[in-house]
């Protein structure tokens, strides 16, 4: 740091060093490590209540296999390898197979109830149109 001090017509110069300046870390960096940890914190949640819903198994298994690349875990004891690959592989395809098994009579299902609830509006309107003409009828009369 460089100050300059005048009086009458001579300067006075005097320099001093300076502490280097620290550069915080960039933001984006905070906020990758935040949202790692986030993700973390969502997998392990959903890991833990997939055993609640539909298809839940297939999830669990799916963020078992990407979260702990290399491992064996949910493999039968006793298997290694390819082997606990094909088992996890197996195991994972009947559950997506049950899965899709229940989202197609769930699909059907909302099929009928929709086609049910067109029927019933459909007698509703035909029901109340016939009402207003025959009160139409019943006021020219009068």
């Amino acid at each position: 740091m460089t100050t300059i001090h005048r009086t009458g017509h001579q300067a006075n110069l005097t320099l001093r060093d300076t502490e280097p300046r620290v550069t915080p870390e960039p933001p984006s960096r905070r906020f990758a490590e935040t949202l790692g940890e986030g993700a973390h914190a969502l997998l392990a949640g959903v890991e833990q209540a997939a055993g609640l819903l539909p298809g839940g198994t297939a999830v669990a298994a799916a963020i078992r296999s990407t979260g702990d690349s290399g491992s064996s875990a949910g493999a039968p004891a006793g298997t290694t390898g390819a082997a606990a690959g094909q088992a996890q592989g197996g195991a994972l395809r009947q559950s997506i197979d049950s899965s899709a098994s229940t989202a197609e009579q769930l699909l059907a299902l909302q099929q009928e109830i929709s086609m049910e609830q067109r029927v019933f509006q459909t007698t509703s309107n035909v029901l109340k149109a016939r009402h207003d003409t025959a009160k139409a009828v019943i006021q020219n009369v009068r």
